[in-house]
């Protein structure tokens, strides 16, 4: 769920550059990107090393951090188009609810 709540909290933080100047919009966007991207990193770290895991979890890490993977690239995704897109159609966001009821 968290996936859905980053992706939503990057579009209100990037819908409100109509009150504020554009440095401070571009500001926000490029933070938005950053720290989206950064949330990609710790899966494939943790992908790269599945055998040293593997040891200490029983569970299906594998699997789970795979799909964490699926989740959190379209979650960028979704934060890049927010960014980058001046007006949101509907059917995107009948398509991002419709991620935020899968990723729940």
């Amino acid at each position: 769920m968290w996936h859905y709540f980053w992706a939503h909290t990057v579009y209100h933080c990037t819908r409100c550059r109509v009150s504020s100047s554009v440095n401070n919009w571009f500001i926000a966007a490029v933070t938005s990107i950053i720290v989206s991207l950064c949330f990609v990193f710790p899966h494939i770290w943790v992908l790269g090393v599945h055998d040293y895991y593997v040891l200490y979890c029983s569970g299906p890490m594998y699997n789970m951090t795979a799909a964490s993977l699926v989740f959190t690239l379209i979650m960028t995704t979704f934060c890049f188009v927010f960014v980058l897109m001046d007006r949101i159609y509907t059917s995107m966001k009948i398509l991002f609810y419709f991620f935020g009821l899968v990723d729940f």
